[in-house]
């Protein structure tokens, strides 16, 4: 019913007035349609840290936090798409109140790790805390903050290793991603077959941008299939000063054969 008030008076709402919206628990898809219409920005509670394993039990946190997406995803919230007001972040939960643990360090980046490979295009965190906090989990968030969304974030992201072949050539093709806020600096990616090195390729940079259309660096090397077979095909970053490495490798298995001689 709030909502759908926020989208009536919306018409009598100054030019630059800001909504921003906080739901928790799981975002049903009925829902979703009405905070595109109702809202600049949406934080979903993402407590994984401490509140969803007190209160529900809740072993794999990953898989909580991949549910309380499917919605979000499925209605294209993570950005502003089709001229849609509202965009969504998840408000993770900085614990460390009184009565509380405080969160492993290193799993606390993990999570944040996780969250960027889940929803890359979510170009940004939102972090709540409901009562007094430790200053060092604070300073640990706003750490992660700009090491995960600000700084250039390189990637090897799902599926981005692939064969490019004409009737004559065979190429890899790696293609790496910069999902963070900052054109990268030089990166190199070495390319392996079989688990044995056949080149590294640099580029100068990689951008940052909106989408995949405008944050990718497809970097190619030239490859001989020797034989029939299948093939272990690898890439790597291995060196990329500057930007913080989300994942750094990934391996393909390809089943190939030499190319055609026609034509030659």
């Amino acid at each position: 019913v709030w909502v759908q008030g926020l989208i009536d008076a919306r018409e009598q709402f100054p030019e630059e007035f800001y909504i921003a919206g906080w739901h928790s628990g799981g975002v049903r898809d009925e829902a979703v349609g009405l905070y595109k219409q109702a809202l600049d920005l949406l934080l979903i509670e993402t407590y994984l840290m401490h509140w969803v394993p007190n209160e529900l039990g809740t072993e794999n946190i990953y898989a909580d936090l991949e549910n309380r997406l499917i919605s979000i995803r499925g209605a294209d919230l993570f950005t502003r798409s089709y001229g849609a007001r509202a965009r969504t972040l998840l408000a993770l939960d900085v614990t460390g109140q009184k009565n509380t643990a405080l969160p492993d360090r290193g799993e606390f980046e993990q999570v944040v790790r996780a969250i960027r490979r889940i929803c890359p295009e979510m170009r940004g965190i939102a972090f709540f805390n409901g009562s007094a906090t430790d200053e060092k989990i604070e300073h640990l968030a706003h750490g992660l903050c700009f090491d995960y969304f600000v700084k250039p974030v390189v990637t090897l992201q799902q599926n981005s290793l692939w064969v490019r072949r004409t009737e004559n050539r065979t190429e890899l093709v790696a293609a790496v991603s910069n999902i963070g806020a900052i054109d990268s600096g030089p990166i190199s990616v070495r390319f392996l077959i079989d688990g044995e090195e056949i080149g590294t390729r640099r580029v100068d940079s990689v951008p940052a941008g909106y989408s995949r259309l405008t944050n990718r660096v497809l970097i190619p090397i030239d490859w001989t299939v020797p034989a029939v077979g299948t093939y272990s095909l690898q890439a790597e970053i291995t060196a990329a000063p500057g930007s913080t490495v989300l994942d750094p490798a990934i391996v393909e298995r390809r089943f190939l054969s030499p190319p055609s001689k026609r034509g030659r």
